[in-house]
């Protein structure tokens, strides 16, 4: 069995997903399925952080189609009317506005490392416009109502009566609180903290709203959205990788003087997600997907990738080792349990250790097979991509053991 590096994995799952994307019809063409629009965010966010991580160049075969693709939805030269219309119709059917959070979030990853790059000041000023423009969006989604449990405040998903999740989720404040605090820090223009994300986390903090109440107090796993929120109750006891590594990044990232009991959750977060959500090999899990919610089991397939891409960041401004050592070791089993073929590429599974040890719960350790076979390959790719570009980005030279 051939050993690798990490960077060495990197490239070669940067190749595997190439493959993917080639042999599949596209992502992006007219028969791809709804969630197309944010997973391709979510995959040109881990493109960026591979080519970030690995010091390689950005593919434009890759990239051109994919900002081409964002802009068949938001137009270059659209207008205020065109992002309320969008909002708008975001609200009533999609795409989703949190999809645009993780389209701001992906360009602000490009704008923030554009000399890494190599971009142009086209592609900067263009990563800029597309940055605002998602930003603006979602703030026209920002509640104006009498909206319980915290009224006129949050941003909706979506407000469709007949589909579960719609409402004003974490993950999807999440993304506008840490599109509007990087927004705000590269322009310096403290325009874009207003609709203030912070304060409404912080009030459903102080009301115990964010953390899951089925559980001790003490554990501080983020819930997928507050105690009372629309569907609240959709899948009791429900958290999700994705939510935790976001909401880290947003305290990591937030620079303005928060309340102290919840500045510091960014340490009580983390020993909630060792203590809750990883095996006792470091390596990080997310649920199965329960009954309630299957239908997104491709869109939560992205999770751990989400949270290692976050984690990775926390790790180089703090050097916390609880999550460098999740890092480093699910980099390892993701890559360690990937399926080889013939011509050495490797392709992720979605559990990437199904030997550790767990708390009790519904663990993906069990979860073999979505819906939707080859546009999940190109999630799970990402995913893995995720975890061992970080890996590469910690230890570029070191060897995966096997």
């Amino acid at each position: 069995m051939s050993t690798y590096t990490y960077l060495q994995a990197a490239e070669n799952a940067y190749l595997g997903w190439k493959a993917y994307w080639k042999n599949m019809a596209p992502v992006t063409g007219p028969d791809a399925p709804p969630a197309s629009f944010w997973i391709t965010a979510n995959t040109f966010n881990a493109l960026l952080d591979y080519w970030i991580c690995t010091g390689q160049p950005p593919d434009h075969d890759i990239t051109m189609p994919i900002r081409d693709y964002f802009h068949q939805t938001v137009k270059e030269g659209a207008t205020d009317d065109d992002l309320k219309k969008l909002a708008a119709q975001g609200l009533a059917s999609g795409p989703w506005l949190d999809d645009y959070g993780w389209w701001g979030n992906a360009f602000l990853t490009a704008w923030e490392n554009a000399d890494v790059l190599g971009l142009s000041g086209d592609d900067v000023a263009e990563c800029t416009q597309d940055t605002i423009n998602c930003w603006t969006i979602m703030k026209y989604g920002w509640d104006t109502k009498n909206t319980s449990p915290l009224p006129g405040r949050g941003v909706w998903n979506c407000q469709h009566d007949g589909w579960r999740l719609t409402g004003r989720n974490t993950v999807t404040n999440s993304v506008f609180w840490l599109m509007s605090i990087r927004l705000a820090a590269l322009t310096n223009d403290s325009k874009y903290l207003e609709p203030d994300s912070l304060q409404w986390f912080e009030d459903g903090f102080a009301q115990d709203l964010l953390f899951d109440k089925t559980k001790d107090q003490n554990v501080y796993t983020v819930r997928e959205r507050f105690i009372g929120e629309h569907d609240w109750d959709a899948a009791p006891g429900f958290y999700w990788a994705g939510d935790q590594g976001l909401f880290l990044r947003c305290l990591l990232e937030e620079k303005r003087t928060m309340q102290p009991a919840f500045a510091q959750l960014n340490t009580q977060i983390v020993d909630a997600v060792v203590s809750n959500m990883i095996d006792n090999q470091n390596v990080i899990h997310d649920h199965t997907m329960p009954p309630t919610l299957n239908t997104f089991d491709n869109d939560y397939a992205t999770g751990k990738g989400v949270f290692i891409r976050h984690a990775l960041k926390i790790v180089q401004a703090t050097n916390n080792q609880k999550l460098k050592n999740c890092i480093i070791a699910s980099a390892n089993f993701a890559w360690n349990t990937s399926t080889q073929t013939p011509d050495f590429q490797h392709y992720f599974q979605f559990c990437w250790n199904t030997k550790g040890t767990l708390p009790p719960g519904n663990w993906d350790t069990t979860y073999k097979e979505g819906t939707l076979t080859d546009f999940r390959g190109v999630i799970l790719q990402a995913s893995g991509l995720d975890a061992v570009s970080a890996g590469a980005a910690l230890n570029p030279n070191g060897v995966i053991p096997q």
